[in-house]
């Protein structure tokens, strides 16, 4: 599979996935090695106002969709 039917094929996946869209979810890149998603910083995915951190919630999802 070329690298632009991955990349195609992943952003589709991403489309469908409803909290992949509220997070602002990206596919960065993709061949036959692997997949590169993006999560853009946000004020909606900070856990901790205070220090800007961002919640494990968002980064445990961007790692499950990934796989």
């Amino acid at each position: 599979m070329s690298e632009t039917a991955i990349v195609e094929k992943a952003t589709r996946f991403l489309s469908a996935l409803r909290h992949c869209q509220v997070l602002g979810m990206q596919v960065h890149a993709g061949n036959a090695q692997g997949l590169t998603l993006r999560l853009p910083y946000s004020q909606q995915i900070v856990g901790n106002p205070e220090t800007g951190v961002i919640h494990g919630g968002a980064i445990t999802t961007l790692m499950d969709t990934t796989c």
